[in-house]
């Protein structure tokens, strides 16, 4: 009997860890959990301020998606489950400024409604880093 349950333990175990590998508990929409850093530029660098996704991920996680190509991420972008937080996670990893993400106010609907030209920015940004 115990080496039954610890069989279970080491399955259980295998699966929480793979899947947090994985970065799948990142790109749910009902679970991604972000902020919004606004970052100051200096002036006479003629910079702009710069909006930034802040998601408290660990490198390994993060390094996994940066490995990922644009028909893995095309797949999430494009899946209702996962659209919102695959295009925030893109945001985070690439620090790309999200002035647009801020003006939404976490508005999904409203995002939907520019989710192709993201989709479409996402397809030309990730395919020049193949």
């Amino acid at each position: 009997m115990t080496k039954y349950f610890v069989f279970l333990f080491l399955v259980v175990s295998n699966k929480l860890l793979s899947q947090k590998s994985t970065g799948d508990n990142f790109l749910r929409n009902d679970g991604i959990k972000y902020e919004i850093a606004i970052v100051s530029r200096s002036i006479l660098h003629n910079r702009p301020s710069m909006n930034y996704i802040i998601i408290d991920m660990p490198k390994k996680t993060k390094k996994f998606f940066l490995r990922q190509n644009f028909e893995y991420w095309k797949a999430k972008l494009t899946d209702t489950t996962s659209d919102w937080a695959a295009n925030l996670v893109l945001y985070f990893i690439y620090e790309r400024d999200a002035m647009n993400i801020k003006h939404l106010k976490n508005d999904i609907n409203l995002w939907r409604s520019t989710k192709e030209n993201q989709i479409s920015f996402w397809k030309e940004f990730l395919r020049s880093k193949e």
